[in-house]
């Protein structure tokens, strides 16, 4: 889904000092911001065209602070986004093009923050909940993001270990092992997810997300504006009417289930291997 967006403001931002810094607004010319379900963290991309050799003051360790109105649906919504690559940088004359891309402060900390212990007993909401509030357990998010009831409580008894993988994999990996504790007539449902959006962090199963869509109604988000459910489409644009194409569905696509095996290659797991050396046992 697109809408137009007014920028009010876009900001570096130095968390060791509390001091902004440069203001990136002149320099916009699109900003697209993806929350999606197929992952687990808000991801943005700034496209700069860039006159002032503005690429040459990144040393890869900035947050950006942004913030915009949406006309169409009569909100203003701020987001804050660490920065974890610049470029490709494709210089011009008197001017350079690149990109900003960035990712949520949580799921930059989750490359670098592992998980290694046992549970017992215990449902897979509630390890859930301990591995997003529990920094000696995996880590503490921004409590702005973080609602007990953005976790749907599963009925499950579970015991595992969770041998040294990050965050966001450990929990994409119970999310594969969940019930729902509310059961559809003798049937008891399954299939859960784990996602960030505007509202924090969400770990929910699919039944659960179609059941609020269908029971939705109108609520405050954490910004104070009256947030309406807008009624999705699958059409062509209309041009010139914006405001009922805030709705169109543009695409439709299917996410993949959680690849417990490209987690292993890029060494997302750790373990403990023993060898034997066959040429040292005597005859």
């Amino acid at each position: 889904m697109s809408s137009k967006y007014e920028l009010k403001s876009l900001k570096l931002y130095d968390p060791k000092s509390g001091k902004y810094g440069a203001s990136l607004e002149a320099l916009v010319s699109e900003i697209s911001i993806t929350e999606s379900i197929d992952f687990p963290g808000i991801r943005a991309t700034i496209s700069i065209t860039d006159s002032v050799g503005g690429y040459t003051k990144f040393n890869g360790g900035e947050y950006i602070t942004l913030q915009f109105s949406l006309p169409d649906l009569s909100q203003s919504k701020s987001y804050f986004f660490k920065v974890y690559r610049v470029g490709p940088i494709i210089r011009m004359e008197k001017r350079a093009k690149y990109n900003i891309e960035c990712i949520s402060q949580e799921t930059y900390l989750n490359e670098s923050t592992n998980v290694f212990g046992s549970f017992k007993e215990k449902k897979v909401s509630e390890i859930v909940k301990q591995l997003l509030t529990d920094s000696k357990v995996g880590m503490k998010v921004l409590s702005e993001k973080y609602d007990d009831k953005n976790i749907e409580s599963t009925k499950d008894k579970f015991k595992c270990v969770i041998p040294n993988m990050r965050v966001f994999d450990a929990i994409n990996w119970l999310a594969g092992k969940a019930i729902r504790s509310d059961k559809k007539g003798a049937i008891f449902q399954s299939g859960f997810i784990f996602y960030e959006n505007y509202d924090g962090f969400h770990f929910k199963s699919f039944d659960k997300i179609i059941e609020d869509a269908l029971n939705f109604k109108e609520y405050k988000s954490k910004s104070g504006y009256q947030v309406v459910h807008p009624l999705y489409r699958y059409y062509p644009k209309k041009v010139g009417n914006t405001s009922i194409d805030v709705g169109v569905i543009e695409s439709v696509t299917y996410p993949d289930v959680f690849n417990n095996t490209l987690a292993l290659r890029n060494g997302s797991f750790a373990g403990v291997f023993g060898t034997l050396a066959l040429d040292v046992i005597p005859n």
